[in-house]
């Protein structure tokens, strides 16, 4: 049995999981399956990945000047829609936040640009559009959240940006990769290590602003283990990078609390000497790539493996 609902006039069509009834397809873009537009609006643009990292916009931290953020995992859908005409901000942002509401969603987060600046106080164009691909926010009008969702059927969540022109709707299904598909092997490390004199450890999470390490890290903490192992001889620095954002002295010392965590554990652990690990950070001082957008922020934020 298929379970839909209305909102009467100009309703938002969420939630809908498959049943006897069908709705025809578009032929270039259609829908998310989990949130359909706002009733009258069009799509402009598609994008989805069917795994890939997410940065999700949690805030402004306006004391240490940095985005809030954190990093998601899964299928990654990312719609913006044209709103109908004659259709406030408000009037399509309270059709969806009424539509979560009733389906027992959890609103995570929630701003509003039109309020003293909620989401940002910076300048918006050159922020949220270019680091998240949010458009509908605009210096000084747009509502945005977040909400969670988690039943049986699905573990996601959904970002909703509704401004003047247009609405953003980003879909995060949370979902394991599939593996196999590339072999990852000491072989490789060591190859690095030979040619470069360091590795970047990868497949090692933190929270946004945290220095404890995921659950999620132990694969990796393993492999990285192994090497060390292999090269029971050899001594190395344990390096923590961090993106442009936020205050230099306080990245330093983040870049530095990881890769002691990192340190700490491969010691404590995988029972690696001591005295064949150091630990240092240097912040944002040696970028990898642009911190203008998501993907070079995330390729900044890392922990390399340096020979000594």
């Amino acid at each position: 049995m298929k379970l839909f609902f209305n909102i009467e006039v100009m309703s938002v069509f969420l939630l809908c999981f498959y049943s006897t009834q069908s709705f025809p397809a578009k032929k270039t873009h259609t829908d998310h399956p989990l949130i359909a537009a706002y009733q009258g609006s069009t799509i402009h643009s598609k994008k989805s990945k069917e795994f890939d990292e997410y940065e999700l916009f949690r805030g402004y931290d306006k004391q240490q000047k940095s985005y809030i953020t954190e990093t998601l995992e899964g299928k990654i859908t990312q719609i913006l829609y044209v709103n109908p005409a004659q259709r406030s901000t408000l009037e399509i942002y309270r059709n969806y936040r009424q539509a979560l509401d009733q389906q027992g969603t959890d609103i995570t987060f929630e701003c509003n640009q039109g309020k003293n600046r909620q989401c940002m106080d910076q300048y918006v164009g050159a922020s949220l559009r270019s680091t998240f691909n949010i458009h509908s926010i605009y210096n000084k009008s747009g509502r945005y959240l977040i909400a969670n969702l988690d039943n049986a059927k699905y573990s996601a969540v959904l970002v909703i940006g509704v401004g003047d022109k247009y609405s953003d709707v980003h879909v995060i299904e949370k979902r394991a990769m599939e593996t196999d598909k590339v072999s990852f092997n000491l072989d490789s490390m060591n190859s690095d290590l030979e040619k470069k004199g360091f590795v970047v450890l990868q497949g090692l999470y933190f929270d946004t602003n945290k220095t404890a390490l995921k659950a999620s890290s132990k694969d990796a903490l393993e492999i990285i283990s192994a090497l060390l192992k292999q090269k029971s001889e050899v001594s190395f620095l344990v390096v923590g990078h961090t993106d442009s954002q936020g205050e230099l002295g306080y990245n330093m010392d983040l870049s530095k609390g990881r890769a002691a965590v990192v340190k700490s554990t491969l010691q404590k652990d995988f029972r690696i000497k001591p005295s064949r690990l150091s630990a240092h950070g240097v912040g944002p001082l040696s970028p990898v790539a642009s911190n203008k957008e998501a993907i070079g922020m995330a390729q900044n934020r890392r922990v390399v493996l340096v020979q000594r």
